[in-house]
């Protein structure tokens, strides 16, 4: 699933200054993970992961994670030609 091999392969350069942590937050985001899902894989509190996606959200300026996929998806922040 090239979707799945994000969380692994990462954010490609248009990153935005983001940490390497926050971008396998957005990558985790993708795939459709839960917060409590998200935390496990990257061994975090759901509260840690919660904070990083609101610093990224603000950072984008969106409100939802929904939103936060299609920014990602739309500017190229999240790399998905690893298919």
């Amino acid at each position: 699933m090239a979707i799945a091999r994000q969380v692994s392969a990462g954010v490609n350069g248009k990153d935005r200054g983001f940490t390497p942590l926050e971008k396998q937050v957005v990558a985790l985001a993708l795939t459709g993970c839960t917060i409590k899902e998200s935390g496990e894989r990257i061994g975090l509190s759901e509260q840690r992961v919660r904070h990083h996606l609101r610093h990224i959200m603000a950072a984008l300026g969106v409100s939802n994670r929904f939103e936060l996929v299609l920014c990602a998806l739309h500017d190229g922040l999240i790399d998905t030609d690893h298919g």
